[in-house]
């Protein structure tokens, strides 16, 4: 059965899987085509605005090497083959209403009854929860956050409005699977899980009723604690989020799903939990806006992988509600390390030794290094003159029928780039940042292309320039992978017929990834 995917990033940590699913669906390893968007009401947010630009580069990549009119990568190749579409309204849910302040705001306490007032005072403290800024997200508050998503969801919001478009533009008899990714212990995360669920299943089974053949299957990723940040300095009156409240709000919100499955309400088909054994210390803390930038870690990974296994599962595999788990399980036998077979396969029925995964990854890897740090510079308008002659470049680029300095290559050029820069700067970040104590990880060794120094946007930056030990290195970039070096790949290239299947800069692209596989 034909299947439509529809991705949803809920608060800081779902919107940090999602940048991790982009990733993985650069390696190849998504469905053909993915919608995502974001529930978020702290649209400032800098891991939400990094996270919106790392699909945006990918998008415009996408779109730049995989059009049938100009330039096209192979129908069969990996690279770049997941389409992520983008609602109109820039994919970002805000349950918050543009001007609303707090809560008393938003519900309108100056004009409820004595009643409806001292339920809400109940409810929520009157000068600290009823006051807190909305606009920086609900800081560890999920009871008042979803509050508000059920207040706020209604049909006549872009958001749903885009949402219900596209599941209706489905044809019949075709496979729907939604799937959120979100934190357990935070304030957007933990409220707007269960509350989205239901409020999807109920208005999408009744939009499409008429579709008889139609299945509509909802999974979710729910991150246990897996970080911690130092305390912030202490304001009058300003409420936070503390990460040594984590564990304790994460085992209520356990006993909530409990509770919720045990009496029959189900709005998850399939419900991972992705829990960590070492918490990862953060550099700073940030109660929101754009100044809240925390580096991706390798749990967000896990949360991407979780959402293409149910992508990727067959219908019986996904079909009856059960609570799976995905993540780190090695360290049981006494390691203290995760490498790459800790890392599950996204199709649940491969063994855990196709490693498919790192495969994946590690090509994606290399291609992104060789194309930035030597292919990219060399087809720059200053230097391409100095090429014309090299076979590679006579044979994949020229011959291909690509005019190097048209203002259309140039941007193919540029699209590419920095995307490839955004790869190796991720990954890079995930194994620098996401070592604990007594747990190291093992994925990758960026000594070649990143520094230690972290940018404004939480990813580390690469090096200036490539020196003869980074070239030394390039072998070494991903763990546990027999690879050959730039030598073995500079002269495949030299000689490699082009690749069937492809377009003009498609045709270069394709050739540079295939020789760096491993």
């Amino acid at each position: 059965m034909t299947a439509s995917y529809y991705l949803v990033g809920v608060g800081g940590s779902g919107s940090k899987a999602v940048e991790a699913y982009t990733h993985l669906a650069a390696a190849g390893l998504g469905p053909e085509e993915t919608w995502v968007a974001f529930v978020d009401p702290d649209q400032a947010n800098g891991n939400l605005s990094r996270s919106q630009a790392t699909v945006g580069r990918y998008r415009k990549a996408h779109g730049k090497l995989r059009n049938a009119k100009t330039h096209s990568l192979g129908s069969e190749c990996p690279l770049l083959r997941t389409n992520l579409v983008v609602p109109r309204n820039g994919g970002v849910w805000s349950p918050v209403p543009e001007g609303v302040g707090n809560a008393q705001e938003l519900f309108r306490y100056a004009a409820m009854t004595p009643e409806a007032r001292r339920l809400m005072d109940s409810l929520y403290l009157p000068d600290v929860e009823q006051k807190m800024p909305l606009d920086h997200g609900f800081r560890g508050r999920p009871s008042l956050g979803a509050a508000v998503i059920v207040a706020q969801s209604t049909d006549s919001d872009p958001f749903w409005q885009d949402l219900f478009q596209a599941l209706e533009s489905a044809r019949e008899g075709r496979d729907i699977r939604i799937f959120m990714v979100g934190s357990i212990f935070g304030g957007t995360g933990a409220a707007g899980f269960p509350v989205l669920a239901r409020l999807m299943r109920r208005r999408i089974e009744d939009r499409i009723k008429t579709q008889k053949d139609s299945s509509v299957r909802i999974g979710g990723a729910l991150y246990l604690p897996y970080f911690r940040f130092p305390g912030p300095i202490e304001e009058d009156g300003v409420v936070y989020a503390r990460s040594e409240a984590f564990l304790e709000q994460a085992q209520a919100a356990l006993k909530y799903y409990s509770n919720l499955y045990s009496q029959g309400d189900k709005p998850f088909d399939q419900l991972y939990l992705l829990g960590w054994p070492q918490l990862i210390g953060l550099d700073s803390h940030a109660t929101g806006g754009d100044l809240q930038q925390n580096p991706p870690l390798l749990p967000e990974l896990y949360g991407a992988l979780a959402a293409l296994r149910f992508f990727h599962a067959d219908g019986a595999g996904v079909g009856s509600p059960v609570f799976s788990s995905i993540g780190y399980t090695h360290g049981d036998s006494g390691s203290d390390t995760i490498s790459w077979r800790d890392l599950p396969e996204v199709v649940p029925t491969e063994p855990a030794t196709t490693d498919t995964v790192k495969h994946r990854v590690a090509q994606l890897l290399r291609a992104a290094f060789v194309y930035t740090r030597i292919y990219g510079p060399l087809l720059d308008l200053a230097r391409v003159d100095g090429i014309a002659r090299q076979a590679w470049y006579r044979r994949l680029v020229r011959d291909a029928g690509v005019d190097i300095k048209g203002d259309e290559a140039q941007a193919v050029l540029r699209a590419t780039h920095d995307y490839y820069t955004e790869v190796l700067r991720w990954f890079a970040t995930i194994a620098r940042k996401s070592s604990a104590p007594g747990l190291k990880v093992n994925l990758i060794d960026p000594s070649s292309f990143a520094d230690n120094a972290t940018q404004a946007d939480g990813l580390v930056q690469l090096h200036d320039s490539l020196d003869k030990v980074h070239k030394q290195q390039f072998s070494q970039i991903v763990s546990e992978t027999s690879a050959r070096g730039l030598p073995d790949i500079f002269e495949e290239l030299a000689f490699m017929p082009p690749p069937a299947d492809t377009q003009r800069f498609g045709v270069f692209h394709q050739a540079l990834y295939q020789a760096c596989r491993v």
